[in-house]
């Protein structure tokens, strides 16, 4: 299910991604929100609420040192463009004051490129 969930979450950010290109900045705003609003909760539900819990597949500890590296990058990563995503989100929407759209395209970026190397670090930690 993670899986599906990382490959759906790179292809609707990717569309965000195309609306933008396009111009079409009402909409890839919303998908990008919906995006960032999914993977959050997602995150939360399928990765923290279990390691809080204490509650692993085996733990990482049980992995070898090759895939706790992948694993650990993967958390990571994916903790850093969760962060990244929702500030820039709520940049973007004006939750944390107006600002001209040009100043945080950047972040936007960068935030984009977290979240497909996350996506890719979780994918390889599943099948390597």
């Amino acid at each position: 299910m993670t899986v599906a969930f990382g490959v759906v979450l790179a292809l609707v950010l990717t569309l965000g991604v195309v609306l933008a290109r396009r111009g079409r900045y009402a909409a890839h705003r919303r998908v990008q929100v919906f995006a960032v609003a999914f993977a959050a909760g997602f995150a939360l539900w399928a990765m923290a609420l279990p390691y809080w819990a204490g509650v692993s597949i085996g733990g990482v500890s049980s992995l070898q040192p090759r895939h706790q590296w992948i694993a650990t990058g993967h958390s990571v990563v994916g903790a850093l463009a969760l962060a990244f995503g929702v500030l820039v989100v709520l940049r973007a929407t004006g939750v944390l004051g107006r600002l001209p759209p040009r100043s945080f395209v950047p972040s936007m970026r960068v935030a984009y490129a977290l979240f497909m190397l996350a996506i890719t670090l979780g994918l390889v930690a599943r099948f390597v």
